[in-house]
């Protein structure tokens, strides 16, 4: 049944009279939500609320204020419902306002908070669903809750230095982009008109410049609709067939300088979740089949698969990453430790602050290397393409007899 939007009007204890909306699937939910709030119905207005699709989306900062709430709130002794109620009634209209409001209908149907949540995967992975299911049986659900909030938010941090650092090189390709654009498409072409206007005698670069120009000029709509169903084609295949996808994830691995960011940024989100599910209780096994679907990488997966399998065999949980050939001998040792010591929660934190650190000082290093090779490569197309469009000019003028 739709969830209809209710505004209305009430009174409460103090006779004040109370404005509000709330979302709801019949009359009688609003009028057991007002009961609740010692507030008594006034009048009311319906407008049928927006279309709800499990396939709504949300940002990264309101799952990590979705969770710190929560975990807030609950932690304060306020009821799970209302808890959800609340931190809907703070968010502005929009579709995670209404899934939020789902949720708590959900939860006075009789419900609980993971089983409610599972239909909306776009917005809480099965990691999470996994964990808030753990904390409810274990009556740990504040605690877990403040868990995600400080991973969510560590792994936002990550995006955002990611991002941070290829804005600059992403700025300087766009500016080659544009630049060879401006020569070929508009300059070149003037540059052709005069030569051919004083007859002049052209250096090689500058045809092989102007027959660029020409083969573009002529063909640009053939380069453009090629290169447009090449990328289409590649995003397609990548996102619908295994094959495909395993194999563009091993090249990304096995690509020169990302590739090794990739892999540590990976491994650093696999070992904080495995922690975090591992101290909630959740058994290895069951760790690794439900990180072996949310990682998005084909060849981790294929790597988990390989450490389920030694450690269903009867290897330890280090031999069974070690069959793996992605984690590092120190990372390897410290995990035994942790086996050892009954503290593998630790030791797993240990190393994913290890591959953060790793990758953020490989991150810096790959910024620091491609924003002067790019620079100087602007250098030289700018100064190729001018020496391409004045030698002729400068020709011209050595030639001229005052």
């Amino acid at each position: 049944m739709p969830l209809i939007d209710f505004r209305y009007r009430a009174v409460d204890e103090q006779n004040r009279l109370i404005r509000g909306q709330f979302s709801a699937r019949s009359f009688a939910e609003l009028e057991r939500h007002l009961q609740q709030n010692h507030l008594l119905l006034f009048d009311y207005q319906i407008k049928p609320s927006k279309t709800l699709s499990p396939r709504s989306r949300c940002s990264p900062q309101q799952r990590i204020e979705f969770c710190f709430y929560l975990g807030q709130l609950l932690a304060a002794g306020i009821p799970l419902i209302d808890s959800l109620q609340q931190f809907a009634a703070s968010l502005a209209d929009s579709p995670f306002r209404r899934v939020v409001q789902q949720l708590a209908h959900a939860l006075e149907s009789g419900q609980c908070l993971s089983a409610a949540m599972q239909p909306f995967t776009p917005i809480f992975d099965p990691v999470l669903v996994q964990l808030v299911q753990i904390g409810e049986k274990s009556g740990q659900l504040p605690a877990v809750f403040k868990h995600l909030t400080d991973t969510l938010t560590w792994q936002q941090r990550i995006s955002q230095n990611i991002k941070k650092a290829l804005w600059y090189p992403a700025f300087l390709l766009s500016l080659i982009v544009l630049t060879l654009i401006f020569v070929l498409y508009w300059l070149v072409p003037q540059l052709l008109q005069f030569v051919q206007t004083m007859g002049l005698q052209l250096p090689w670069h500058t045809k092989l410049l102007i027959t660029l120009s020409n083969f573009l000029q002529q063909q640009g709509w053939l380069v453009l609709l090629s290169l447009i169903t090449f990328f289409s084609t590649v995003i397609l295949a990548v996102r619908f067939s295994t094959w495909t996808r395993r194999l563009w994830d091993q090249l990304l691995f096995n690509t020169w300088g990302v590739g090794k960011i990739l892999r540590q940024l990976m491994l650093a989100r696999f070992s904080r979740f495995f922690a975090l599910m591992y101290q909630s209780g959740l058994p290895i096994l069951d760790i690794l089949t439900t990180l072996r679907g949310t990682l998005g990488n084909h060849v981790m997966e294929q790597a988990l698969k390989t450490a389920h399998e030694h450690i269903v065999a009867g290897d330890s949980i280090s031999e069974g990453f070690a069959k793996t050939r992605l984690f590092s001998t120190m990372t390897l040792s410290m995990l035994a430790m942790g086996e050892t010591t009954g503290q593998l929660d630790q030791a797993l934190y240990h190393v994913s602050d290890f591959y953060q650190q790793q990758a953020q000082y490989q991150l810096e290093k790959f910024h620091a290397l491609l924003e002067p090779a790019l620079t100087v490569f602007l250098a030289l197309l700018l100064g190729g393409l001018m020496l391409s469009v004045l030698q002729p000019i400068y020709n011209l003028i050595n030639h001229i007899h005052l």
